[in-house]
């Protein structure tokens, strides 16, 4: 992974640790560092495959389908408002979001 997408990851999770500790809120692509640098290197606007995104890269899916922010996305649709920003709310959402914040770690190039 070279320095801009460690850079971006780095500042992910520390909006997902935000989050966990009820100091931040997901605004989707609107305040995540890898939605940022891969629509910034994207040469169609057209493609949504999120190819050199590390989560995609892991989950071999696009949008941030099949990481743990897909349930915490479901959770929050279903059982809050489904609005954004989505914040902490219940038990589970802490749970979601603890589970999103180590996936996110775990991507590191350690």
């Amino acid at each position: 992974m070279d320095e801009m997408w460690k850079e971006a990851l780095e500042r992910s999770i520390a909006k997902w640790n935000d989050i966990v500790n009820g100091d931040g809120v997901d605004r989707n692509d609107d305040n995540c560092a890898l939605c940022k640098l891969e629509n910034m290197l994207r040469e169609d606007e057209n493609d949504d495959s999120c190819a050199r995104c590390p989560v995609a890269i892991a989950t071999k899916k696009s949008q941030c389908d099949g990481s743990p922010w897909e349930e915490w996305n479901l959770h929050q649709q279903r059982e809050h408002t489904g609005k954004w920003p989505y914040s902490v709310r219940c038990d589970k959402c802490i749970r979601l979001a603890e589970k999103e914040l180590e996936f996110l770690k775990s991507l590191r190039d350690d």
